[in-house]
């Protein structure tokens, strides 16, 4: 049976893809978002990211954390949490979490391609093995295959987490592949390998890059931050592309009106110009 749905007529909600090297206040920024936002379920995937040290205090409160086991348990198969989290019907529990936030999709899949490499499941080939077999330390070397099985395990999470009704930010490290055939050197969001970096990014409505610049001087008019000349971050969000670095925004607009903002020590900035640029305002009668 299918379904007519009008222009606009059909609910929003928001699937953003963040990425960016180390220490460049992902989860910070992540995680300072509007009201409309409402109440997250934070995935702390990443090692030592339940402590949420990286999330401002102003926004701690409104968060609910979600630590899998997979990744610290020994033996443990991680994807299973993973598919846990991803197909649970949060908003019988928690009605006032209106966004999940999965910090980091590349620990998860990491996570998932060693346990795919130790348990030889997935590839037919010899693996090269590190420590005593059957002691917790021992391990297995991925081979193409576990790569190959990761992908579509994670490809496969996502596609559940986009059937949640919730607004879903997922965060990623940042990677780069270089064809070995030759071609265009295409930067983006790490999960297990290189395959996914030119992919992974079109399954989403935002992409958005944060990278350091030099600090100093004024940011960008009517965007960033600045107390006399001197600029309160030294982290911008691009949602286009700049270089090699994948980013952009599907949206009605011709021109991105924000195609990078400087972020002040509260990012909440940039979410407040994404709402003001993209979000539609209902117009009462």
């Amino acid at each position: 049976m299918l379904k007519l749905i009008e222009p606009g007529k059909a609910e929003r909600y928001e699937r953003i893809l963040i990425y960016g090297d180390p220490k460049t206040g992902k989860t910070r920024f992540a995680t300072s978002l509007t009201a409309r936002f409402g109440e997250s379920l934070y995935v702390a995937s990443d090692p030592g990211s339940e402590s949420m040290s990286s999330v401002l205090t102003a926004y701690q409160a409104r968060l609910h954390c979600v630590k899998p086991t997979g990744g610290d348990t020994p033996k443990s198969n991680p994807h299973v949490d993973a598919f846990e989290i991803a197909t649970r019907l949060w908003t019988k529990d928690f009605p006032e979490v209106k966004t999940l936030v999965w910090d980091t999709m590349t620990a998860t899949a990491l996570d998932i391609l060693q346990y795919v490499a130790t348990s030889g499941q997935f590839s037919q080939t010899a693996h090269v093995g590190l420590g005593t077999p059957g002691s917790v330390e021992h391990q297995k070397l991925p081979m193409q295959g576990d790569y190959m099985a990761t992908h579509n395990i994670i490809s496969r999470l996502i596609d559940f987490l986009f059937k949640q009704p919730l607004n879903l930010i997922v965060i990623c490290h940042a990677t780069y592949d270089e064809p070995k055939d030759g071609g265009a050197v295409e930067g983006g969001p790490a999960t297990a390998g290189k395959a996914t970096v030119r992919s992974f990014p079109g399954k989403f409505d935002a992409v958005i890059r944060l990278a350091r610049r030099a600090t100093g001087g004024a940011s960008q008019a009517g965007v960033g931050i600045a107390t006399f000349g001197i600029a309160t971050s030294s982290v911008t969000a691009y949602t286009e592309r700049v270089g090699i670095w994948s980013a952009g925004i599907r949206s009605g607009h011709a021109i991105n009106p924000m195609p990078k903002v400087d972020l002040g020590s509260d990012p909440i900035n940039f979410w407040e110009l994404y709402d003001a640029n993209f979000i539609k305002k209902e117009v009462k009668p």
